[in-house]
Formats: C-alpha cells, structure tokens, sequence
C-alpha cells in the first residue's frame, strides 16, 4: 500500500506542497496571458482562507458552499476547507437564484465563496431561507458595494485580520484529519426530479483519484484544461484530486466564451466535459466546413471518412485535431449524460478516442463499466459496487444512508442493456421511460441522444405517454442552422422567424429520418415541434449536464406539447 493511500487529502496536498514549493501547480489565464501558481503561492493562499474560516468561528463539520466557474481560487478555497476539518460543498454557477438557495439549504452552510458581485446576488436574493448564512465571500470584489449587504465582503477583506492567527495551527488541523471525515458534497444531476447532495469521506476521495490514474491512463507530465464547473464530482477528482497525487498539470481558461481558443493554446493530453461539449465542437466543425470552398469541404469530408486512406486523408485528419487544439489528445472523456455512439465515431475517424464514462454524484464521479463494479439487475436497473462508496445524503448536518439491495449493490436508477462485449451500456432513466396507448414502453434517452449527433440538433425530448405514436419536442444548435441558412440563401428575419421556415422543417425532418429508418415501427417518431428559442445553461429546464430536465421541461412547454397530438 502507498504511502498516500493511507493520507486524507489535504495530508497528500502538504506534503507535495512541502516537496515541490517552486514547481508550478496550475496556470490561469487572465487578460489573455497564461499566468502560473507554483504550490507554495497555492499553498500560503489555502492557508490564508482556511485560517480566517477557522477565526470566523467555523467548527469541524460545518459546510463551506463554493459557487464559481473554475479558477485556483476555487480550489484555494476547497483545501482550505477540507485541510481544516471542514466540509467542501460546489454549487454549479449555471444555477438559478432559486436552486442557489434550495442548494444551500439543504447543506446547512454559514459561509459561501463566490465568484462574482452576480453570484452574490443569487444567494441574497434566498437570504429569508438561509439563516445561518453568515457570510458571502467573493473572488472578484467589482461591484460588492453596490449590493448594499454587510454579509458580503471581498476575499481580501476576509483575509485581512489573518496575521492574528498562528500559522501552526492550519497545519496541525492537516494532521488531525482521518480517512472517515467527510471530505465534499456533490449535488446529484436532478435529471428527474429534486437533487440532493451526496457526501464522500476522505478516504473514498483518494481511492476514486487513485483508481482513475489506472483507469484512464494519466501521466507525469499531463496538461489538461478545466472548463467543466469544479462542482462536478467527475472534475474534482480530474482536476483537484489527480494533481496532487502528481498525474497532470491543470489549466484554467479565462472564461467560458474563451474555451476554444484556450484549448487550442493549451493542447491538452487528454481533456474532459459533458457530451454537449463535444456535440458543440463537432456542430461548429460542421458549420466552419459547410462556408468554405468546395475543395476545402472536400477535404474535410475525407478527413472524417473513416475509411478514407492515404497522406491526404491524414494530412486533413491532422488540421483538423490542430485546428481543435486536440493535436496532443490522447484520448478525451465524455460523461454525466448519454452520448450517441455516432459521437464517438466522428471523434475516432479523425483520430482521437472518446471514452465514454458513466459519472454520477453517487460514484464520487467517473466510472468506468466492468463486472467487478456493475450488473444489471432483474428490472434492467444498472446497479453499482464503486471504488468510492457513497457515505450517504447530506441534508443540514445529517447525514442518510444510501439505499442498497440486499446484498450491497448500489442501485443508479439507470435503465441499462448488455453490450456485445459483456459491460452494461446505459440506455436511459427508468424513471423516464413510459407506457404508449399500445402498452408498449419507451425509453426515450437513447433515442434523443440519437437526436443529439446531429450537428443540427441542440436539445430533444421525446414524448409519447400514452398516445398513439411518439413525437419530439426539439431545440436546434443555432451556429449550425445559421449556417445552412447562409449556404442555402435562406432569407430570414431573426432566429425565431428562421426556425419557422419551411427549410428549416425539411433539415429537422431529414435528421428525423435517417433516426427513425434504426428505430422499430412503434418507436418511430411521427411528429415534431422546434422551440423558437435557445436553450442555455442558465434555463432551469436543462440539467448540470446540459440534457433536458424532464419533469421542468414537460410543464414549461405543455402547449407545444399538446400541439404536436392537436
């Protein structure tokens, strides 16, 4: 056994901090330059953080809520927490004001570090519900004082009375820690229904991280970009836990809008993010390819012809890795919710591999499907024993144990089939399976991920409970659709008077088309509807995941709904 498979993390941390103080522990770039921090400075800011948590008054066992996109000041102030007996606790910055207050109910928190005057807002626009909410700390301090909320301060000021506190004391709280504390809560999807928040000990933490170094091949040396919200239990194990165990260099982006670009600078060794992600930048290659001159489509069409050989399919291959910033990749990861095989297969024709991981807040993150983690129980349930078992459900302080079988299995509420090679493959929710008017059942996951592979296609939910036939309600990828209309020379007024054009219909039936000749006859989709409107990360009828949150998605588009059976 290592030595590090008996540590907590925050132990791992110290001694790689004290091991390496000048080597750079993760670069973020900010007005547009790659900035780095070496674990000393990354070291002496926890320490700052966690030291005037501890003077706040905080006790082993409290919450600390995070609601941030991805920096180093996210992590600064997760081993913070963690490093004095505290409990981490992310909360994706997409969320509403509403699951924002919902989030921090349930978890009991005193002080929430946040990123921006915006976030802060969120949290105080719940304030009635939160009582113990004490204080709200931002990263970026722009336009505090304009919220008129003495509960609200800049990190800074947080900082400012540290000197007071002796310095020993963070790290003889670092040795105090045991395996069985509780180290974070991951908030569960919520695909169908309320989520809830999930809690891993210490131990379950560094056995997740240790387990993905093996399984999914990382090396000394990795660079990787971290765009995914830290909140995702799969990226605090990739980004926070794999570093200090030595497997990688992480990278932060400026900003969301600048991912792509910074993806390309950085090229990446392996890169991780939902399957939207990956739809998004193949819907954007699609796009590029379709306005440039005809040679060029040519040769892009060769590049993704998968059977196509020679120097010049490879040379295309090759631009277009370059051109993604995947020239390094050796392999990239999808994972949190269903991706369509056809996915997988644009990505492996122009050379690089993605692995599809099964990730859920209950398995502290990635999964990779075998027959010593995963079955597939008598109702076609995907039942799971992980690496890192659940402690159970938080909810303010207390904590409820998770619901196993008989003999120990977790179940995952997944609707799952055999692959050819004998591991589960995840086809959908049982819970958002139905029962037509025929009595046949419908489980729609695969079918709408189907849907998805299409760079034309943004977001599907099919529909059927009960009828006669089924029909899809869908969203479009708006880049893609106004492409075609630029190559078509369609005239239009606006992104909504577009999505009505009967050129528009005819793309979306097409794409039904080619879906419906692999489906069987009573699965078939006989009609759709297109939302006028894009859907974003903000909308509450999508999921952390980027997929259709069925229950919120089914009341706010009823009309079109019952429009599609009128």
């Amino acid at each position: 056994m290592s030595a590090t498979a008996t540590m907590t993390l925050p132990q791992a941390w110290l001694a790689r901090c004290r091991a390496q103080p000048d080597q750079v522990a993760m670069r973020h770039k900010r007005r547009g330059i790659w900035r780095a921090v070496t674990w000393s400075e990354f070291f002496a800011q926890s320490r700052a953080i966690g030291l005037a948590l501890d003077r706040f008054g905080l006790v082993p066992g409290e919450v600390v809520s995070i609601i941030s996109e991805s920096r180093p000041e996210w992590l600064c102030a997760d081993m913070a927490a963690q490093a004095m007996g505290f409990v981490s606790h992310g909360i994706y910055p997409t969320c509403s004001a509403r699951r924002v207050g919902r989030h921090l109910a349930d978890a009991g928190s005193r002080v929430a570090f946040v990123e921006n005057a915006a976030q802060a807002a969120k949290v105080l626009a719940s304030a009635a519900r939160l009582p113990r909410l004490a204080r709200v700390v931002t990263f970026d301090e722009r336009g505090v004082r304009e919220l008129g909320d003495a509960r609200v301060v800049g990190l800074a000021a947080f900082l400012a009375a540290d000197e007071a506190a002796p310095a020993a004391r963070f790290e003889a709280c670092i040795a105090a820690g045991q395996g069985g504390d509780t180290a974070f809560l991951a908030g569960t999807a919520g695909t169908t229904g309320t989520p809830r928040l999930a809690a891993f000990s210490q131990a379950a933490a560094m056995r997740q991280g240790a387990a993905m170094q093996v399984a999914l091949g990382t090396r000394d040396g990795d660079r990787s970009l971290c765009f995914v919200p830290l909140a995702s239990a799969a990226e605090r194990i990739l980004a926070a836990v794999l570093p200090v165990l030595g497997h990688g260099l992480v990278h932060f982006p400026e900003s969301p809008a600048t991912v792509a670009n910074d993806l390309r600078e950085v090229e990446p060794h392996w890169v991780h993010a939902p399957p939207r992600f990956w739809e998004k930048v193949q819907a954007r290659t699609e796009s590029a390819a379709l306005l440039t001159a005809p040679r060029e489509r040519r040769l892009y069409r060769r590049s993704i012809d998968g059977t196509a050989g020679g120097w010049l399919a490879q040379a295309a291959r090759r631009h277009v890795r370059r051109s993604l910033g995947l020239a390094r990749a050796r392999q990239v990861f999808s994972g949190g919710a269903l991706a369509a095989p056809a996915l997988a297969q644009w990505y492996g024709a122009i050379g690089v591999p993605l692995v599809d991981l099964y990730e859920s807040a209950e398995t502290c993150g990635p999964c990779l499907l075998g027959p010593s983690v995963a079955r597939i129980a008598g109702d076609c349930e995907l039942q799971l024993r992980p690496v890192a078992p659940l402690a159970g459900y938080w909810r303010e302080g207390a904590l409820q144990p998770p619901a196993l079988s008989h003999d120990g299995w977790l179940p995952t509420g997944d609707l799952a089939v055999a692959g050819e090679d004998g591991v589960p493959r995840v086809v959908g929710r049982l819970s958002e399976s139905f029962a037509m008017a025929s009595g046949d059942r419908v489980a729609p996951g695969a079918i709408e991920a189907a849907l998805l592979a299409s760079s034309y296609i943004a977001g599907a939910m099919l529909v059927g409970e009960q009828r006669s036939h089924c029909a899809c309600l869908v969203a479009l990828e708006e880049e893609s659709v106004l492409s075609y209309a630029q190559a078509e020379g369609i005239p239009f007024t606006d992104y909504a008077n577009l999505v009505g054009k009967p050129e528009v219909h005819a793309l979306v039936q097409a794409q039904i088309d080619r879906l419906n000749a692999a489906l069987a006859e009573g699965r078939r989709i006989r009609g759709f509807g297109v939302l006028a409107r894009t859907l974003s990360a903000q909308d509450e009828e999508l999921t952390p995941a980027l997929r259709i949150q069925r229950q919120m998605a089914q009341r706010s588009f009823s009309g079109q709904i019952e429009a599609l059976y009128a």
